[in-house]
């Protein structure tokens, strides 16, 4: 998926600036398509993998062992089944203490994974769709209500219907037109109205418009993650 050229450098999306340089009088992207990170996620997932299934059976042989040594340990000193199963118990407790900042790293793991191969990629796509740049985040927010990756995928980007099912829509086309006709007051250049429109007239049909409320919303959330940085 390519990236637009601009006419002039305040056409560029905020916080895209670094991504342009000027040519022939024009602002190009440096880098003309959207990263393929098709041999990234498949590294990072085979390395996920290997690594989850080194684990497992290191902590297979542990409790193998584990165990071998209680029963024997309970054979030498005559340990009741009552006193054997206190010890089992006590070895699980320890066992869960250990494997929660695993867990706790895999849960991470797992979510900056999606956040490259998703949310990264259909930010991506919407600024080359045209989104209004103080309004990226309420329409990437949207956005990923009707999209993800495909089951059993950690590359291919689906599009899904109002009811969720799977369409064959690509990515690309949905944010381009589907989603600029469902929520237009997110795109530049449809008229859009109220707080943080990008400098319309107010003028633009009332299609183009938010719908209730949404404006004031926006603006409410903005005024949230302002004031969360102090």
């Amino acid at each position: 998926m390519a990236f637009p050229t601009y006419e002039k450098k305040e056409d560029i999306p905020k916080g895209f600036e670094d991504l342009y340089e000027e040519k022939d009088g024009k602002f190009s992207p440096k880098v003309a398509e959207v990263p393929d990170v098709t041999n990234l996620n498949s590294a990072l997932a085979s390395e996920r993998t290997r690594a989850e299934n080194e684990e497992k059976a290191r902590k297979k042989a542990e409790r193998e062992l584990a165990e071998a040594r209680r029963k024997e340990a309970a054979r030498e000193g005559n340990i009741s089944d009552e006193q054997l199963n206190k010890l089992r118990e006590e070895d699980a407790a320890r066992r869960k203490t250990e494997l929660d900042p695993i867990q706790t790293e895999l849960v991470e793991t797992k979510a900056k994974l999606r956040k490259i191969t998703l949310s990264d990629r259909v930010r991506a796509l919407g600024t080359a769709a045209g989104w209004l740049a103080d309004r990226a985040d309420d329409a990437l927010e949207a956005a990923l209500k009707r999209m993800d990756l495909a089951e059993g995928s950690d590359t291919n980007i689906v599009v899904k219907d109002k009811d969720g099912k799977v369409t064959t829509e690509k990515p690309e086309d949905f944010l381009k037109a589907t989603f600029k006709k469902e929520k237009p007051w997110l795109y530049a250049g449809t008229g859009a109205r109220g707080s943080g429109s990008g400098g319309s007239n107010g003028s633009g049909p009332a299609s183009d418009e938010a719908p209730e409320g949404e404006a004031e919303r926006i603006a409410a959330k903005k005024r949230t993650q302002v004031m969360g940085a102090f």
